[in-house]
């Protein structure tokens, strides 16, 4: 749903589940969304170039937690509409 309403629903076929090192700094950019704590120190760990990391949306409660998180995403779509157009 999120990804169609940021209008880029081609990206649906590249949803990956494996956070493994070498497959996350295989790609250009990477969306995590409600990694466990440990998962999300590792990645940052990586210092992956363009990387972000979005909250379990569906723990989020409030208008406001929601608005908090779509706005980074917004921002890291925008910057990497680009890419994105080319898939």
């Amino acid at each position: 749903k999120i990804l169609d309403a940021l209008a880029i629903p081609q990206l649906k076929k590249y949803i990956q589940t494996d956070l493994s090192e070498e497959n996350v700094t295989s790609f250009d950019c990477v969306w995590c969304i409600g990694l466990d704590i440990k998962s999300e120190k590792d990645l940052r760990a990586l210092n992956h170039k363009n990387i972000l990391f979005s909250p379990d949306i569906e723990q989020l409660k409030t208008v406001e937690e929601k608005k908090e998180m779509y706005a980074p995403l917004k921002m890291f779509v925008n910057s990497n509409e680009q890419l994105f157009s080319h898939i």
